[in-house]
Protein backbone atom coordinates (compact mmCIF):
# COMPACT_ATOMS: atom_id res chain seq x y z
CA UNK A 1 0.00 0.00 0.00
CA UNK A 2 2.90 2.15 0.59
CA UNK A 3 3.77 1.94 -2.72
CA UNK A 4 0.23 3.41 -4.20
CA UNK A 5 0.67 5.99 -1.84
CA UNK A 6 4.15 6.82 -3.02
CA UNK A 7 2.81 6.81 -6.16
CA UNK A 8 -0.26 8.99 -5.91
CA UNK A 9 1.99 11.87 -3.97
CA UNK A 10 4.11 11.33 -7.42
CA UNK A 11 1.63 11.82 -9.75
CA UNK A 12 -0.19 15.07 -7.56
CA UNK A 13 3.56 16.39 -7.19
CA UNK A 14 3.96 16.11 -11.42
CA UNK A 15 0.32 16.84 -11.89
CA UNK A 16 0.83 20.34 -9.71
CA UNK A 17 4.08 21.11 -11.25
CA UNK A 18 2.80 20.85 -14.35
CA UNK A 19 0.01 22.90 -13.60
CA UNK A 20 2.14 25.18 -12.12
CA UNK A 21 4.13 25.66 -15.52
CA UNK A 22 1.01 25.84 -16.91
CA UNK A 23 -0.05 28.69 -15.02
CA UNK A 24 3.63 30.42 -15.51
CA UNK A 25 3.02 30.14 -19.07
CA UNK A 26 -0.60 31.88 -19.03
CA UNK A 27 1.11 34.54 -16.86
CA UNK A 28 3.16 35.04 -19.76
CA UNK A 29 0.92 35.05 -22.20
CA UNK A 30 -1.36 37.39 -20.09
CA UNK A 31 1.43 39.84 -19.62
CA UNK A 32 2.02 40.64 -23.51
CA UNK A 33 -1.46 40.48 -24.24
CA UNK A 34 -1.37 43.34 -21.75
CA UNK A 35 2.11 44.44 -23.38
CA UNK A 36 -0.21 44.52 -27.08
CA UNK A 37 -3.25 45.94 -25.99
CA UNK A 38 -1.17 49.09 -24.28
CA UNK A 39 0.48 49.55 -27.78
CA UNK A 40 -2.79 49.47 -29.72
CA UNK A 41 -4.08 51.92 -27.00
CA UNK A 42 -1.17 54.40 -27.82
CA UNK A 43 -1.71 53.52 -31.44
CA UNK A 44 -5.37 54.84 -31.20
CA UNK A 45 -4.48 57.92 -29.27
CA UNK A 46 -2.09 59.12 -31.65
CA UNK A 47 -4.59 58.29 -34.25
CA UNK A 48 -7.01 60.43 -32.68
CA UNK A 49 -4.46 62.99 -32.11
CA UNK A 50 -3.80 63.11 -35.64
CA UNK A 51 -7.52 62.72 -36.69
CA UNK A 52 -8.09 66.27 -34.45
CA UNK A 53 -5.53 67.71 -36.71
CA UNK A 54 -7.13 66.92 -39.69
CA UNK A 55 -10.65 68.11 -38.83
CA UNK A 56 -8.86 71.35 -38.36
CA UNK A 57 -7.60 71.44 -41.66
CA UNK A 58 -11.11 73.10 -43.34
CA UNK A 59 -10.66 76.17 -41.19
CA UNK A 60 -7.25 76.65 -42.01
CA UNK A 61 -7.59 76.21 -45.86
CA UNK A 62 -10.81 78.19 -45.74
CA UNK A 63 -8.45 81.32 -44.01
CA UNK A 64 -5.73 80.92 -46.53
CA UNK A 65 -8.24 81.18 -49.52
CA UNK A 66 -9.53 84.40 -47.40
CA UNK A 67 -5.67 85.25 -47.38
CA UNK A 68 -5.31 84.77 -51.30
CA UNK A 69 -8.31 86.16 -51.99
CA UNK A 70 -7.33 89.34 -50.43
CA UNK A 71 -3.75 89.29 -51.90
CA UNK A 72 -5.46 88.46 -55.44
CA UNK A 73 -7.43 91.69 -54.95
CA UNK A 74 -4.54 94.03 -53.83
CA UNK A 75 -2.62 92.67 -56.64
CA UNK A 76 -5.13 93.40 -59.21
CA UNK A 77 -5.23 96.91 -57.24
CA UNK A 78 -1.79 97.15 -58.13
CA UNK A 79 -2.29 96.64 -61.52
CA UNK A 80 -4.73 98.26 -62.35
CA UNK A 81 -2.84 101.27 -60.51
CA UNK A 82 0.17 101.02 -62.81
CA UNK A 83 -1.49 100.70 -65.94
CA UNK A 84 -2.76 104.78 -65.28
CA UNK A 85 0.99 105.70 -64.12
CA UNK A 86 3.44 106.15 -67.40
CA UNK A 87 6.36 103.66 -67.41
CA UNK A 88 10.25 104.91 -67.74
CA UNK A 89 10.23 105.30 -71.47
CA UNK A 90 7.11 107.35 -72.01
CA UNK A 91 8.23 109.70 -69.06
CA UNK A 92 11.78 110.08 -70.55
CA UNK A 93 10.30 111.09 -73.81
CA UNK A 94 8.10 113.36 -71.73
CA UNK A 95 10.79 114.86 -69.79
CA UNK A 96 12.89 116.03 -73.13
CA UNK A 97 10.19 117.41 -74.66
CA UNK A 98 9.11 119.25 -71.74
CA UNK A 99 12.97 119.93 -71.84
CA UNK A 100 12.85 121.00 -75.83
CA UNK A 101 9.19 123.34 -74.70
CA UNK A 102 11.30 125.54 -71.92
CA UNK A 103 14.48 125.59 -73.80
CA UNK A 104 11.71 126.95 -76.82
CA UNK A 105 10.06 129.48 -74.14
CA UNK A 106 12.54 130.54 -72.19
CA UNK A 107 16.21 131.11 -74.19
CA UNK A 108 19.48 130.31 -72.72
CA UNK A 109 20.61 133.64 -71.36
Amino acid sequence: MNYMADDIKKIIEEATEGLRKDIREVGVTVEAVQSDVKQVLEGVEVANQRLDRLEELPEKVDALRDDVEVIKVTVQTIKHGLKDKVDRDEFAAVKHRVGNLETKLHPVV
